[in-house]
């Protein structure tokens, strides 16, 4: 199982993708670097990765609530003392935040859906957070992407999905 994204970085296209090995390894690609880890979530949200002999904490968070930034999928990146704030590169047909732009919801990577926010008929602004999905030991916020209403709600709490598996659609206002 893995989970990749493209970022804009010094005026660079970034790919970044996990790939977990097993139990808490995994392989982390950085551009054109790979490197084997050991990643542990801790208490506080951070990770503490353990890799060529070294132990470092990191994390990450979206950056804004602005619709921009929100379907670019911009990530505030800290790995020790240095810090980033990486764009989420806007010509992917993902956005970072596991919704296309269309209004379709899908599992970021396989996993348990843990909560679903929504109803079918509910109203929904892009930036809300639609469904909370399981994997990789970590919880993620799945967000509308999109203003519209809530047509259809394919998943329920605790029910096992695969990546890419349909769990909410959105139809935009019509403008």
């Amino acid at each position: 199982m893995s989970i990749g994204k493209e970022f804009d970085h010094g005026g660079e296209r970034l790919r970044v993708r996990v790939e977990r090995l097993d139990g808490d390894r995994f392989r982390v690609h950085v551009g054109a670097n790979e490197h084997e880890v050991v990643g542990k979530r801790l208490p506080d949200g951070r990770v503490r990765f353990e890799f060529d002999g070294r132990t470092i904490r990191a994390s990450a968070s979206p950056v804004g609530t602005g619709k921009a930034a929100i379907r670019r999928g911009d990530v505030h990146v800290t790995v020790g003392d240095d810090s980033w704030i990486l764009i989420g590169h806007s010509g992917t047909a993902r956005t970072g935040h596991d919704t296309d732009a269309d209004g379709v919801i899908v599992a970021p990577m396989t996993g348990t859906v843990l909560k679903i926010l929504v109803s079918e008929g509910d109203e929904v602004t892009a930036s809300d957070t639609v469904a909370v999905v399981s994997a990789m030991k970590m919880e993620h916020k799945l967000l509308a992407g999109i203003d519209g209403t809530v047509t259809e709600v394919a998943a329920q709490p605790g029910a096992t999905v695969d990546q890419d598996q349909h769990l909410i659609t959105i139809t935009p206002v019509a403008k």
